[in-house]
């Protein structure tokens, strides 16, 4: 089936069965942690007058999941990670459907040891003047471990704040990423690369998000998708979610 969306003057075609699923999910049994040094997801049968599981004599399996976005999966996040006022985040204002530009980057490290996604490096391959509201960011060398990694600890890469103001100064609403966070994991509280792309408040307009812990396949190339972004309609300052990138053509 081939879906026609109008994008400016443009029209994409878009095979729908062709999407690729570049959301991680949670995964209890295999107790990952996959950043900010949080505990494993725990998934347990909820206690009745005996545990609600089939193999342990119960009509039938009712589990429940505990687990942090932040740390556990794909999750997308918006100005209240960082606010006393931590309102959940709107889902039902999220398009569904939007172009979306996949860009590969290597890091540059610093003389601290700290690697960064920079302006300069974004320009280079932007399609500026294109008014495009999503960018998917994966980082190089994109092994396949990226599935499992454990960053807690681990210095990951980030964004620099001049980089974040690039995008937004592009018009870009919604940013995607392979990395744990846009902001070093050590950095005071500071979260530079977070206030300088989100809104400083709910009221501001346009709704602007962050995606993070994604994982973009090789056989994906850079270039222009068309994003299928579904968000779980669970209340809280991120929610796990599950992009899907679709090839598009015109």
């Amino acid at each position: 089936m081939i879906a026609r969306f109008s994008f400016g003057n443009r029209i994409l075609r878009v095979p729908l069965d062709q999407g690729v699923d570049i959301s991680l999910p949670v995964d209890a049994a295999a107790q990952l942690t996959r950043a900010w040094h949080a505990p494993p997801p725990v998934e347990s049968p909820i206690l009745y007058d005996r545990p609600a599981s089939v193999s342990q004599g119960f009509s039938v399996n009712s589990f429940q999941i505990t687990l942090a976005p932040h740390s556990h999966c794909t999750h997308t996040e918006w100005c209240g990670h960082f606010l006393s006022d931590r309102q959940p985040l709107p889902v039902n204002k999220v398009p569904l459907w939007m172009p979306a530009l996949l860009l590969s980057l290597f890091p540059r490290t610093d003389t601290q040891g700290q690697s960064w996604l920079t302006r300069e490096d974004l320009q280079h391959l932007f399609l500026s003047g294109e008014h495009i509201p999503a960018v998917i960011v994966r980082t190089l060398p994109n092994s396949g471990t990226k599935r499992t990694a454990n960053y807690s600890g681990q210095g990951a890469a980030a964004f620099e704040p001049e980089a974040m103001s690039f995008l937004r100064e592009e018009g870009v609403c919604h940013l995607l990423t392979d990395l744990p966070s846009v902001d070093p994991e050590k950095d005071g509280g500071a979260l530079r690369a977070h206030r300088t792309f989100l809104n400083h408040s709910p009221e501001q307009e346009p709704l602007r998000t962050i995606t993070e812990l994604v994982y973009v396949p090789d056989h994906c190339r850079d270039g222009l998708y068309v994003l299928n972004l579904q968000l779980a309609p669970i209340p809280g300052d991120a929610v796990p979610s599950r992009p899907i990138i679709f090839p598009s053509a015109g």
